[in-house]
């Protein structure tokens, strides 16, 4: 009976699994605009772990005013919203990850969206203030992922990586930089003045 069992939920194990071959991780980043716009820096990887550095994070004071809210800013870890990311994997499946289009103006006072992809062993990566249409959606839900009050605050200080330049092709391949050795200098000849 135990091995029927077995045979019967391994398909739906496995599809289960599937659902997170979208994407092998995603690193998201906002900036600062003229205004008061969250600054996050994200990263979500297919298992559903997440690490936020939220940057500068806004509420509204008694009097409306824009303030700070410093017990949303600093690190935070923990894992995606089940609901939050059935829905990025469904978003992420309607898109061809190869060609939807990642860059875009920067210009202006908006935040600026950046996004590193990696999937299929690819990298994918581009920066934008007025991303394409169907990126949207993507972009609002990792927003929301950035706001989830699931995520829980951490002593742990990490570093989202960032992207240098926004670029569609494949990171070149990079060699570790010898130091310069220091150039010999002659000995001064000893003063023989007396």
């Amino acid at each position: 009976m135990t091995k029927f069992l077995i045979l019967l939920l391994f398909p739906l194990l496995l599809s289960a699994q599937q659902k997170t071959d979208a994407f092998k991780k995603i690193i998201f980043h906002t900036s600062m605009c003229f205004g008061r716009c969250p600054v996050y820096h994200l990263q979500i990887e297919n298992n559903k772990k997440v690490k936020l550095y939220a940057e500068h994070v806004y509420k509204q004071d008694e009097n409306g005013k824009a303030v700070e809210d410093s017990s949303r800013i600093g690190y935070f870890t923990g894992n995606v919203d089940k609901q939050l990311f059935n829905a990025l994997i469904k978003e992420l499946k309607k898109l061809n990850l190869d060609s939807v289009k990642l860059d875009g103006p920067t210009c202006c006072d908006g935040s600026v969206t950046s996004m590193i992809m990696y999937y299929r062993a690819k990298r994918r990566a581009g920066k934008s203030m007025i991303p394409a249409q169907e990126m949207r959606t993507v972009i609002a839900i990792l927003s929301q992922i950035c706001q989830s009050p699931e995520l829980k605050r951490s002593k742990e200080r990490f570093v989202i990586e960032e992207e240098k330049e926004a670029s569609t092709a494949q990171p070149a391949e990079t060699k570790p930089v010898k130091p310069k050795a220091k150039p010999k200098t002659k000995p001064k000849p000893k003063s023989t003045a007396k």
